[in-house]
């Protein structure tokens, strides 16, 4: 029986239990907001033995019933008062501890492995030393900087440098005009590397990849206009992400490329809990059924 642990307002985590609903897998849902809300909880770290309680359901820890825990912790935390604001984070963080420490069970993906994603230009260096291509990059909040940086670039692109979702942007003339702004926000500048767009999910040491070609600078938002086709990455560049895999103690991972019209791969981050939902039903649920087996004990995966 796999534990799915998020939101109902979560569409990757709905697409996967109506997966597992369709497939016939038994499966039991814990909404994560009501524990933050009104849970109560005990756990024993050394043990590893306890409770998460939501007020719907019970969860005992240690339960041999489970195989595998899909994980998807998001925290909604708008129009709070800071003294609730401190409560739901202590919760989150007790919730985060208990299902990090699962022993014997598969977790995908236990919250406190590898977390270099909220810092952009940490993640990159992680994964050049895996032996990936990195764009040239600059974080800064300085304008000089971004100014000398712009000078040696053909095209640069700009974006958030934390985890939380921006919209990547094309730098320009109206771009200089709000350098200003850099001092309270530092902002990720890159160089712009013409090609195709590649997204990857690995799924234990299962590939499934598809092409997007946009006539957008972040594809994520030209939904209308893209066009997507299945294709493989080289085996040189799927090793690369086995390194990566084995660094980060990730099961699940969305890699996110660049390919040149000379065949060369930039990686412009791995991302650690992948919306996989719309590239699953394109690709006929393969990621999806890939994920199940893993949650099941199927198949090769960082427990």
């Amino acid at each position: 029986m796999i534990l799915f642990m998020g939101l109902l307002s979560d569409p990757t985590l709905v697409h996967t239990m109506s997966v597992c609903r369709k497939e016939g897998i038994e499966f039991v849902f814990f909404d994560t907001n009501k524990f933050l809300f009104m849970g109560e909880y005990e756990w024993n770290a050394i043990s590893g033995e306890g409770f998460l309680d939501n007020g719907e359901i019970l969860l005992e820890f240690p339960d041999s019933s489970f195989s595998g825990v899909y994980s998807r912790l998001i925290f909604l935390s708008q129009q709070q008062s800071q003294e609730k604001l401190i409560e739901l984070s202590i919760r989150m963080q007790i919730l985060m501890e208990v299902i990090s420490s699962l022993k014997e069970v598969i977790v995908v993906n236990r919250p406190h492995s590898d977390q270099s994603n909220r810092a952009k230009m940490y993640h990159l260096n992680l994964l050049r030393k895996c032996g990936f291509l990195i764009p040239q990059s600059l974080l800064t909040n300085r304008k000089e900087e971004v100014l000398r940086f712009v000078q040696t670039h053909s095209k640069v692109i700009y974006k958030g440098a934390s985890s939380e979702k921006t919209i990547v942007s094309l730098y320009s003339s109206e771009s200089t005009k709000q350098l200003d702004l850099l001092q309270n926000s530092p902002v990720l500048f890159q160089e712009y590397i013409e090609g195709v767009d590649i997204r990857t999910h690995m799924v234990g040491n299962q590939f499934f990849t598809e092409q997007i070609l946009s006539k957008g600078i972040d594809y994520r938002f030209h939904k209308e206009t893209n066009t997507f086709s299945t294709t493989e990455i080289p085996q040189s560049l799927e090793e690369k992400c086995l390194r990566y895999q084995e660094l980060s103690s990730l099961s699940f991972i969305g890699f996110d490329f660049k390919k040149t019209t000379s065949g060369k791969y930039y990686i412009m981050e791995a991302n650690p809990m992948p919306g996989y939902d719309s590239y699953d039903r394109r690709l006929d649920l393969k990621i999806s059924k890939a994920l199940i087996q893993l949650l099941q004990g199927s198949s090769p995966a960082y427990t």
